[in-house]
C-alpha cells in the first residue's frame, strides 16, 4: 500500500470546482514536486493531502488511515513565513511549540530545539525574534520547527517564493540534505518550473483548474544535485522543455 494515496478525489467551492477526480500514489521518502497554471488547484490538493480541507468527493488515505482532520505526522510549511511562525515567540519557542506538550522537561525541550537550529544553521539565533529575521531565516525556523515536531511528511506550499534568488538555492539545497538525511516524503508546490525540477524525484504536471493529472514524470537527476552543474546537463534541459510544454501548450 502506497503512504500517501488520493482515490478519485475532488474539491468544490460552491459552484467552482478546484480539483475533480484526481488520484495519485506517494511512496514513503518520495519526493515530489506540483506544477500547473496559475490557479489550477495545487494549493488545494496539497490542503487535502495535510487534512487542512475535506475532500468533497473521494479519498485520502495516510497509510491505512483515511485523512479528514490535520494529521500528526504532516508539517505544512507555507510560502509567506510570517503566517508560519508566531511573532511573540522567540525563535527557540516556535520551534518548541509542537513538542511543548509532549511531557519532554523544559531542559529537553531546548536541547532538541538547539539540536535542530543547529541543522539549519541558526543556532545563534534562537533567543531573536521572527521580525529580527530575514524571510529565508524565517523559512528556515518553519523547517526547523518540522523537524522537531517529527513529521514524516512535510508539504510545502511555494515555500521560497518569497525570497531573493541566492536565498531560495540556499534553501533549496538545505531541504534536500534534510530529505535525505531524515528520509521525509516531501510534496512541493511551485510555480517555478526549474525549481520543481532540480529538487524532486518526480514533477506532478497539473491541468487547469479543475486540476486534473495532466502527466506524473519521473526525474532521473543524480543526487547530489549542483546549483548551475545540474543544470547544464541535456536531461535536465530536456525535462525543463517537456514541462513547459504541459503547462503551457501552445
Amino acid at each position: 500500500m502506497s503512504f500517501i494515496s488520493l482515490q478519485g478525489v475532488s474539491r468544490t467551492f460552491g459552484s467552482f470546482t478546484a480539483v475533480e477526480d484526481l488520484s495519485l500514489e506517494v511512496e514513503k521518502g518520495e519526493f515530489i514536486s506540483i506544477v500547473g497554471p496559475s490557479g489550477c488547484g495545487k494549493s488545494t490538493l496539497l490542503q487535502m493531502v495535510g487534512g487542512l480541507l475535506p475532500a468533497s468527493k473521494g479519498l485520502v488515505r495516510l497509510g491505512q488511515r483515511s485523512v479528514t482532520a490535520p494529521l500528526r505526522e504532516a508539517v505544512y510549511v507555507f510560502q509567506h513565513y510570517n503566517r508560519s511562525l508566531f511573532p511573540w515567540r522567540t525563535v527557540r519557542r516556535n520551534v518548541a511549540f509542537g513538542i511543548e506538550d509532549t511531557g519532554l522537561s523544559r531542559a529537553q525541550i531546548d536541547r532538541k530545539c538547539s539540536e535542530y537550529l543547529g541543522l539549519v544553521g541558526l543556532n545563534g539565533f534562537a533567543d531573536h525574534y521572527p521580525h529580527q529575521l530575514s524571510g529565508g531565516m524565517q523559512q528556515r525556523v518553519a523547517v526547523a520547527r518540522a523537524l522537531a515536531f517529527g513529521a514524516d511528511v512535510l508539504l510545502m506550499d511555494e515555500p521560497f517564493g518569497s525570497v531573493d534568488a541566492q536565498t531560495r538555492a540556499g534553501l533549496q539545497d538545505l531541504v534536500l540534505r534534510l530529505w535525505q538525511e531524515y528520509r521525509l516524503t516531501v510534496l512541493f508546490v511551485t510555480h517555478d518550473i526549474d525549481e520543481a525540477i532540480y529538487v524532486a524525484q518526480k514533477v506532478l504536471v497539473l491541468s487547469k483548474a479543475p486540476a486534473k493529472i495532466r502527466a506524473c514524470l519521473a526525474n532521473e537527476l543524480e543526487y547530489p544535485r549542483h546549483q548551475v552543474k545540474t543544470k547544464e546537463v541535456p536531461q535536465y534541459l530536456a525535462q525543463r522543455r517537456d514541462i513547459y510544454s504541459l503547462v503551457f501548450p501552445s
